[in-house]
């Protein structure tokens, strides 16, 4: 499958989730799949210079139904390196997960991430797009 054409899925409606950095897009997207999602402990948080009140997936060995299905970043530090396809577990939708606006992998990542969901945009068909923008 094309990693921002959607080849495979063509009748499959796309959901692509678009924000800044950090907002919470993985997130979202493994909550879509059916992950349950708690808070951090305070080890955790501290341990990780984070908010307190950030999330993470409960994996199945904690008693969560799956393991996450994508990797959440805690701070600004951008985790989701390029714009691929997700399965939340549906047989009518391929759920996006999207590098954050102003990435800080670079520009080169940048300009390859924007022509990589401008292909995406172009060749979505069949089920038509959404596109769900997550603002911090």
């Amino acid at each position: 499958r094309g990693a921002a054409t959607g080849e495979g899925d063509a009748n499959k409606r796309q959901v692509v989730v678009l924000g800044v950095t950090g907002s919470g897009k993985s997130t979202l997207v493994n909550s879509l799949a059916g992950c349950t999602l708690v808070r951090l402990s305070a080890e955790e948080a501290d341990g990780l210079g984070v908010d307190r009140d950030s999330l993470r997936v409960q994996t199945p060995a904690e008693g969560g139904p799956r393991e996450p299905v994508t990797e959440i970043g805690h701070g600004t530090e951008s985790m989701t390196a390029v714009l691929r396809p997700i399965d939340i577990g549906s047989g009518e939708v391929v759920v996006w997960d999207a590098p954050g606006f102003g990435d800080t992998k670079g520009a080169e990542v940048n300009i390859a991430n924007a022509v990589n969901l401008c292909k995406l945009l172009a060749t979505s068909q069949a089920g038509g797009l959404v596109v769900v923008v997550v603002v911090d």
